[in-house]
């Protein structure tokens, strides 16, 4: 008798422990799905990372807000699982170069390297065009030589300094 008491009991809190565990999982991949400073954060996306990693993310974009060249740095070279992701990743970057502006944006990316600075080209691009930076619901269609000429010039000279920061 004390025997299947035991048995039962076992099962019973095997049974909340993975109740609970499954909570905690669905409730970390919510929080995945926030957005950080008003900048938000596709689902797919988030999706693609895990929780710690969506933490680092929005820590990422927080610290880009705040001028952190590295964190930028950082950002553009996050992994967002490629296709359309990267063109969230693209609208981010984006909107954080509106946010701190075209002179400061500048200012944070003389150190990338060649490579980085085409990423950071595609990223613009992709970001101006598919974004809906003025929120009516459309794509905004802009190129990065009008909307942030002295940026694409930076970048383009970046592009092709190839013994810069090897």
């Amino acid at each position: 008798m004390k025997n299947k008491i035991s048995k039962r009991n076992h099962n019973y809190f095997s049974s909340l422990l993975f109740i609970c565990i499954l909570v905690l999982l669905i409730n970390f991949q919510s929080c995945a799905k926030t957005q950080t400073d008003e900048i938000k954060i596709s689902e797919e996306l988030s999706n693609h990372h895990t929780f710690f990693e969506s933490q680092k993310f929005k820590e990422l974009i927080e610290k880009s807000l705040q001028k952190d060249e590295k964190s930028f740095t950082e950002l553009i070279e996050f992994n967002c699982g490629g296709a359309g992701d990267c063109y969230d990743l693209g609208i981010i970057t984006t909107k954080i170069i509106y946010r701190i502006g075209e002179a400061e944006t500048i200012q944070m990316i003389q150190n990338l390297t060649p490579k980085q600075a085409r990423w950071l080209d595609f990223l613009i691009r992709a970001g101006l065009e598919y974004g809906d930076l003025d929120k009516d619901g459309e794509v905004d269609n802009k190129t990065i030589e009008k909307e942030f000429p002295k940026l694409y010039a930076s970048i383009i000279k970046l592009k092709k300094c190839e013994d810069c920061n090897k």
